[in-house]
């Protein structure tokens, strides 16, 4: 419909009447929405180059086609196309509008998306405390838009390993969304979650483990036992725990996690496994050798199926087996598993790969340890 009536304007009152240009715009519009993006891309060009040409740069209907453009751009993942549209709409919208209109502020935030997209963290933090900073006076401190751009500035210095900033920042967007959303709002959760994570970062372990087990408590309230976002806190309380050598609860965790896991995920399901080989290596550090024992059998079996018996994972398997192997007496079975590894990890490193050199190590003493007699 729309590309008939596009071609009649045409034809009637040329291509760059007022009402041709519209039908343009819809038609390109109707290109978007349908998720053809290259389609509306050359549209959107069209209608912008026309619009200069007959209404100038500035006029309110150019500048939307330049932001649809950079929007048809951003959707196809040109995003340095797209960063060069969003700048000169921003630069366009400052000077008519001013810097602290909503739309200049929108243009701003577009502009700082697209360079998170490209990785360019720094410039992104730029940009989003520039934004913040704007809203923070235009809006209030805890207007939903205001704490949109505090938590993408918090993101921006996450990925620039800037941890103790983030934390500042998570600090305050948790405090304003639990005045704002109430404490068991979704986004007070996420909050509440990514504070904790920044904490795991900086290795913060007893302070992670109150995080999460704040977030544990109000996840249990709202959500069913077996949520994604449940089971993912269960796990990172159970690693902060692990992590302070708390081997007793980590383990306590991750046998209730696996179990969880085993039912939703099935047993074979990558993150089942890792939570195997977690709750084996809490009881491997609690000098439960035998459960670890058993455990890591069950782990190796799961892997040689799954991912087969040369893949790093299998490998790991097979050497903590035989490590659980060594620390109960069981030195003949170590020296058969460390066999296993050797050839596995000299066919598949090499001979003087540094984890073959330790295997080569490990089946040496597993070997002298069986011979080993004490002295009268």
């Amino acid at each position: 419909m729309y590309r008939q009536l596009l071609q009649r304007r045409e034809k009637l009152l040329g291509p760059d009447h007022i009402d041709t240009l519209a039908a343009l715009d819809n038609f390109a519009s109707a290109h978007f929405n349908q998720g053809k993006f290259e389609e509306a891309e050359h549209l959107f060009l069209r209608l912008l180059q026309r619009r200069e040409k007959l209404l100038g740069p500035s006029h309110s209907g150019t500048i939307m086609a330049l932001r649809n453009l950079g929007f048809a751009n951003f959707q196809q993942w040109k995003f340095e196309e797209a960063e060069h549209l969003f700048l000169r709409l921003l630069e366009r919208r400052e000077k008519l509008l001013g810097p602290d209109h909503i739309d200049t502020l929108a243009a701003l935030d577009n502009l700082a998306l697209v360079t998170i997209k490209q990785e360019k963290f720094g410039e992104a933090e730029h940009l989003y405390r520039r934004l913040l900073e704007r809203q923070e006076k235009l809006l209030r401190p805890d207007h939903i838009d205001t704490l949109a751009a505090l938590n993408n500035l918090a993101a921006a210095n996450f990925k620039q390993g800037k941890f103790e900033e983030v934390e500042h920042l998570l600090l305050q967007l948790l405090e304003r969304r639990e005045k704002l959303l109430g404490p068991d709002h979704i986004d007070t959760l996420a909050a509440l979650n990514n504070l904790a994570l920044v904490a795991i970062e900086q290795e913060k372990f007893g302070k992670a483990e109150h995080l999460y087990r704040r977030l544990l408590e109000r996840q249990e309230k709202l959500l069913e036992p077996d949520h994604v976002d449940m089971l993912a806190a269960l796990n990172n309380l159970a690693f902060a725990h692990f992590n302070q050598e708390k081997f007793e609860e980590a383990e306590h965790l991750y046998h209730r996690l696996l179990e969880r896991r085993e039912k939703l995920l099935g047993p074979d399901h990558s993150d089942t496994l890792k939570t195997l080989d977690n709750l084996a290596s809490a009881h491997f550090n609690q000098e439960k050798f035998e459960e670890a024992e058993h455990l890591y059998l069950q782990l190796l079996e799961r892997r040689e199926k799954l991912l087969g018996p040369d893949h790093i994972d299998t490998l790991t398997a097979l050497d903590d087996l035989a490590s659980a192997n060594v620390d109960q007496g069981k030195f003949e079975e170590a020296e058969r598993l460390y066999r296993r590894l050797l050839e596995h990890r000299e066919k598949l490193l090499g001979p003087d790969h540094n984890d073959t050199l330790a295997t080569l190590d490990d089946l040496a003493a597993a070997k002298f340890k069986q011979n080993w007699t004490s002295p009268e």
